[in-house]
């Protein structure tokens, strides 16, 4: 869901910056491996980022439909 993310940060003009936070540290080093996010903890010991560069290499790589349907 992270690249649904970063399309609706970038419509709304933050660059595709996505921040947040994952639920342990084993899942921080995922975040930072695989989608070369930062890890911040600066609110939270495991909020990171992701940036406009790596959030445009995640939107490239990864393809979704946004709907606000509900389920």
């Amino acid at each position: 869901m992270r690249e649904a993310a970063s399309e609706k940060s970038l419509e709304y003009g933050y660059g595709g910056v996505v921040t947040g936070y994952a639920s342990n540290m084993d899942l921080v080093n995922h975040y930072c491996s695989v989608f070369h996010a930062d890890h911040l903890a600066m609110l939270h010991p495991y909020q990171i980022a992701i940036y406009e560069d790596e959030a445009t290499e995640l939107r490239d790589v990864y393809d979704f439909e946004w709907t606000d349907e509900e389920i």
